[in-house]
């Protein structure tokens, strides 16, 4: 997500931005202009950024730590929530068919 004032621009793209992957190759990003796909990318986020119990966070040494969920804070799991919202938007499609 790029933002600039009032302004929110969603690119997708490759996420491995490495070094050996940038060279010696093009890497593509496109726009996302179709706002029920750019709410599904903003979901996609959020639940990613919630993970606190597969994540793992880089410190300014270099250095990483899991993620544990906090004291009285309940387990979340990115995969598992995404997976939930698969299964039921899916269930909603075939309905839907029916």
């Amino acid at each position: 997500m790029l933002e600039a004032g009032d302004k929110t621009t969603c690119l997708l793209g490759s996420s491995d931005l490495m070094p050996r992957n940038l060279d010696h190759r093009l890497e593509v990003v496109v726009p996302v202009d179709d706002i029920r796909a750019r709410q599904r990318v903003n979901a996609m986020f959020d639940a990613l950024l919630s993970d606190n119990t597969n994540s793992w966070e880089l410190h300014g040494d270099g250095s990483w730590k899991r993620m544990k969920p906090k004291k009285g804070d309940r387990r979340v799991s990115a995969q598992g929530l995404l997976m939930r919202n698969a299964v039921a938007r899916a269930r909603r499609t075939v309905s839907r068919r029916s």
